[in-house]
């Protein structure tokens, strides 16, 4: 988890795609073994006020984003507020 305090959305979705990027070019060992032939990380994220007005359900909202993002391929990330 990454808070990005006083960050609009599409500052956090562009700093989430900086660390997905450097994840994935990093040369971890073993990486071939894994499933994509690469470590990768599929990453949702939220944002108070607009993914919701309690920290559960800012959370709950990035966990849905991160989920929807293994669904969609994963090493993506995604917006909870355009799922």
């Amino acid at each position: 988890m990454i808070l990005a305090a006083e960050s609009s959305q599409d500052q956090a979705k562009e700093l989430a795609e900086r660390v997905r990027k450097q994840i994935e070019a990093h040369p971890f060992p073993h990486a071939a073994e894994q499933p994509l032939g690469k470590v990768s990380a599929s990453i949702g994220v939220s944002s108070w006020p607009d993914s919701g007005t309690t920290p559960e359900a800012v959370l709950e909202a990035a966990d849905k984003a991160m989920y929807a993002s293994k669904m969609a391929g994963k090493n993506r990330v995604t917006l909870a507020d355009r799922l």
